[in-house]
């Protein structure tokens, strides 16, 4: 948890075999200008991702809240808020 933000590190397959092999982290924050937000209408296991901004710090050439297409491959989230923590698994249907 970030100076108070709700923070998550998500989990991506950015190879496509199916197995999660690079993580990033992400914040929640709603009030945030929507230009940050690349998760227009995405949703895992049916959290609504909208106001998570993703940050990753291995993505030199990337600005705030952009993050590469193999990145929306997501496998699994955690997420870390200052009352709970939870683990959002892949919904497989």
């Amino acid at each position: 948890m970030a100076i108070g933000f709700e923070t998550a590190l998500i989990f991506a397959d950015v190879d496509g075999d199916n197995v999660a092999d690079h993580v990033y982290s992400a914040v929640y924050i709603p009030s945030a200008p929507d230009i940050y937000k690349p998760f227009a209408s995405k949703k895992f296991s049916g959290k609504d991702l909208h106001d998570w901004i993703p940050l990753d710090p291995t993505s030199e050439d990337l600005d705030f809240g952009v993050i590469t297409l193999d990145n929306l491959a997501m496998k699994h989230m955690f997420v870390f808020s200052k009352d709970d923590q939870y683990f959002v698994p892949q919904d497989v249907r």
